[in-house]
C-alpha cells in the first residue's frame, strides 16, 4: 500500500503545474469546450466520419466518469482539478455522440428503428438498437445539462436524471461489443473489462476509500 501512495504521491507533484493551471483558468477552459462542442455540430453531415465521433465519444465517456473515481479514491489532484469541468467535458462527450448517430442516420446505408432488423435480428439485439438506446438517454442529458434545467427541475430530480449516465455507458458497451463481434465475429472483452473496473471504482468510491490517505 505505501508503494501506491508513494507513488500518488509523485504523480500529485508532478501534475501539480497542470492542476493549478486547470483551477485559474477553469471558466476559459470550459467556454473553450463549449464553442468545441458548437463547432462539432456540423460533423453530424459527414457520414464518412461516423467511426471516428463514436471513438471520440466513447472516450470521452470513459474519461469524465472516471473522472470522480481518479479523484477521490486514488486522490488524483489533477482529476480533483477536472471535476470542475465535468459539465463542459459531458457536453463535449454528449455532442459527439449525437453527431455519430447522425453520421449513420444521414448514410445511405442507414436503417432506422421503425424498419425490421433494427432492434433484433437473428434472435440477438442488434447493436443499432443498443446505440439507439444510449443515444435517446444521452441526448436528454446533453439538453439538460445547463443551469435552467437545474432550475426548473430542481436539483435532486436533475441529479436523478443525470444519473442515466450509468445505462448510457452500459447501451455504449453493449452496442461497442455487438459492433465488433458482428464485424469478426467475436467478442471484445477490453469494453467488458473496462465496465468491471469502472463499477469496482464506483464501489469503493461510495464506500469512501481514498488510497491517497492509506497507511500499509
Amino acid at each position: 500500500m505505501n508503494v501506491l501512495v508513494n507513488a500518488i504521491g509523485a504523480a500529485n507533484r508532478i501534475t501539480e503545474p497542470v492542476s493549478k493551471s486547470i483551477l485559474a483558468y477553469r471558466a476559459k477552459i470550459g467556454l473553450i469546450l463549449i464553442v468545441l462542442s458548437a463547432l462539432c455540430v456540423p460533423l453530424a453531415f459527414f457520414p464518412q466520419l461516423v467511426a471516428d465521433t463514436g471513438s471520440a465519444a466513447f472516450a470521452l465517456l470513459w474519461f469524465v466518469l472516471f473522472i470522480p473515481i481518479l479523484s477521490k479514491v486514488f486522490g488524483l489532484r489533477i482529476f480533483a482539478a477536472l471535476m470542475g469541468l465535468r459539465k463542459e467535458i459531458g457536453i463535449l462527450m454528449g455532442t459527439l455522440a449525437v453527431v455519430h448517430s447522425m453520421n449513420y442516420f444521414v448514410s445511405p446505408y442507414a436503417a432506422y428503428p421503425w424498419q425490421s432488423g433494427f432492434w433484433i435480428w437473428e434472435n440477438s439485439v442488434t447493436f443499432l438498437g443498443y446505440g439507439a438506446v444510449a443515444a435517446f438517454f444521452c441526448f436528454f442529458l446533453l439538453v439538460t445539462s445547463n443551469a435552467v434545467s437545474v432550475k426548473v427541475m430542481g436539483f435532486r430530480y436533475w441529479k436523478l436524471l443525470h444519473r442515466f449516465a450509468y445505462v448510457v455507458l452500459v447501451f455504449t458497451v453493449l452496442h461497442v461489443v455487438a459492433l465488433e463481434y458482428g464485424k469478426h465475429g467475436h467478442v471484445e472483452f477490453g469494453p467488458i473489462a473496462m465496465l468491471g473496473i469502472y463499477f469496482l471504482g464506483k464501489i469503493l468510491e461510495w464506500k469512501g476509500i481514498n488510497f491517497a490517505k492509506s497507511r500499509a
